[in-house]
């Protein structure tokens, strides 16, 4: 099966956590959580990549302050990856059913 299309996004904890963002300031904010979202955790050279030379500085006075740093030096939003570890695990046990489901059923047929 190929990469999840999708997380789960709560307006409301949205609204809560850039309350203080200017729309420039979530714009690039959405903007770096869609790059995570789909290549994992970001070196600060992606991150100023994604921001453009001339947003460069939202990284240091706003954004930052919404990634944690991991061993290796990249950065990542953890909520992001929170949701998309329980997305995985949901729809693995949505196929786990389905392949339950269906070998319940060929037996019923069996017998």
């Amino acid at each position: 099966m190929g990469k999840d299309p999708a997380f789960l996004f709560y307006p409301g904890d949205w609204t809560g956590g850039t309350r203080l963002f200017t729309r420039h300031q979530k714009g690039a904010y959405i903007d770096l959580l869609l790059t995570q979202f789909d290549n994992g955790h970001l070196s600060l050279e992606e991150i100023k990549f994604v921001l453009g030379k001339d947003d460069e500085y939202l990284w240091d006075d706003v954004l930052c302050k919404k990634y944690t740093q991991d061993q290796n030096g990249l950065y990542y939003q953890h909520r992001l990856e929170e949701e998309q570890i329980k997305r995985k695990k949901f729809t693995q046990s949505r196929r786990d059913n389905a392949k339950k489901s269906k070998k319940e059923s060929e037996f019923e047929d069996f017998i």
